[in-house]
């Protein structure tokens, strides 16, 4: 099964849980890193790394650990002939999702991962916003300003705002999506869920009651 199918058949599950706000192609780690879906449901947020039949999976340990610095639980989402290389290749704090014909099944449940990297979480968040945190005007790169505040702030500090951060970056394609998906998803529905809201469309957003309340309600929990 090709990876894009893999990846319609596992929204289609995810889109059910009422709480789920979902992301595809989420890039972390200042860019150099890309989870194929990611979830966001209840302050935590969850990646997806898609392994058919056909795939590579030379570099999936490597993938895992630096999902591990970000994401609050990881799975590997896979198909019957290739599990049990998958079981192989990954940690027991991994979990694993069984994709058969048009249904998801969890084969294995993740652990909540708690040990995070700060610059990791850092790298997601706005540079505009970063430069509002730190506390000295003097750095303009912004592995510089991810470094500071790291420093200056705790871990749990930095997971709130990197995961309403994450949230911003997904929720206006997700609410895009949901308003425009049939009763089957299709490959454009996929590219919409993929793309970046303008910046004209986010500020229009910010000021939307829904927006607000989903926003200034969200909670890393503890």
């Amino acid at each position: 099964m090709k990876e894009i199918e893999i990846k319609k058949i596992l929204i289609e599950s995810l889109v059910t849980h009422a709480n789920n706000v979902i992301g595809s192609e989420f890039r972390f780690d200042f860019g150099t890193r890309r989870a194929d879906v990611i979830s966001i449901s209840e302050g935590k947020i969850t990646a997806y790394e898609i392994k058919g039949a056909g795939d590579n999976t030379d570099r999936l340990e490597n993938q895992i650990e630096s999902y591990k610095k970000y994401f609050d639980q990881c799975f590997v989402v896979c198909e019957k002939s290739n599990i049990d290389i998958i079981r192989k290749k990954t940690p027991r704090s991994v979990g694993i999702l069984l994709v058969e014909g048009k249904f998801v099944k969890q084969v294995r449940k993740p652990y909540q991962i708690k040990s995070h990297d700060k610059i990791a979480l850092a790298s997601t968040i706005d540079i505009r916003l970063l430069r509002k945190l730190v506390t000295t005007k003097k750095l303009k790169s912004k592995h510089e300003l991810c470094q500071h505040l790291s420093k200056q702030i705790s871990l749990d500090e930095m997971r709130i705002i990197s995961r309403s951060e994450a949230f911003k970056k997904i929720i206006i394609p997700f609410e895009t999506f949901l308003k425009e998906v049939g009763e089957e998803i299709h490959s454009d529905d996929i590219l919409t869920l993929t793309r970046m809201p303008s910046i004209e469309l986010f500020l229009h957003s910010e000021s939307g009651s829904r927006r607000h309340v989903i926003v200034h309600s969200y909670r890393y929990p503890k």
